[in-house]
């Protein structure tokens, strides 16, 4: 019995770790695909533009968002398993694996390159819904977070955070989305994407941190 439930709480350490390993994967998939794209600039173009209709290797980004929603889904697995099939993993889960199914998405549908004469097409449509569908999936999930963690000693730090992050959430998205600052938009849209996966890898640590006993995570 020890030894099945050791076993169980190192699976589980394990699908919490990639908690961590999704976002590096994502960087790192940025990173390579800006590499070979000439004349990218992480400043004016979004991420998606890595992967837009025409771009010479959208398969570097594109396997990055998908193997970024896989470790997601992983992680999500390994919150449930921890806590249980109460209320609030169930939100977490669903919050968690509708932003990951909008990643998956996302890369399947590609942008339409920003061009001077560009051509708005039904794939690229697609895409910015399903973008929009990810990034609300994340922001739901650390509200769950967030009223979990309310008035909570070992997560005080980890509450207020996330409010910080929330917050920013809300306000710079609008203004990439209302393209208040064009030539700045892939600076922007960097600024939350950074602000979500290090959120993402945070709770990771800190899960991983609470699991090292049996007692529940969200106990006083």
């Amino acid at each position: 019995m020890v030894t099945i439930l050791t076993n169980r709480q190192g699976f589980n350490r394990l699908l919490l770790l990639c908690g961590i390993i999704a976002p590096a994967v994502l960087v790192v998939s940025i990173l390579i695909a800006a590499s070979l794209t000439p004349g990218y600039s992480h400043v004016a173009d979004t991420v998606s533009q890595l992967a837009a209709q025409g771009r010479p290797h959208p398969e570097a980004v594109i396997t990055g968002f998908i193997l970024y929603a896989l470790l997601i889904v992983a992680f999500t697995c390994g919150i449930y398993r921890q806590m249980g099939p109460e209320i609030h993993a169930k939100l977490m889960f669903l919050f968690l694996v509708v932003h990951s199914a909008g990643f998956i998405l996302l890369a399947l549908f590609r942008n339409d390159q920003e061009l001077p004469d560009k051509v708005v097409t039904t794939q690229g449509i697609l895409h910015d819904l399903f973008s929009g569908i990810a990034f609300i999936g994340l922001v739901l999930a650390m509200l769950v977070i967030a009223k979990l963690s309310y008035r909570n000693p070992k997560w005080t730090a980890f509450f207020w955070f996330t409010i910080v992050i929330v917050s920013l959430n809300c306000i710079l998205p609008v203004l990439f989305w209302l393209e208040l600052a064009v030539s700045i938009e892939g600076l922007i849209q960097r600024s939350f994407y950074t602000l979500s996966l290090l959120w993402l890898a945070l709770l990771s640590l800190h899960l991983l941190w609470l699991s090292r006993n049996s007692r529940p995570w969200f106990s006083s």
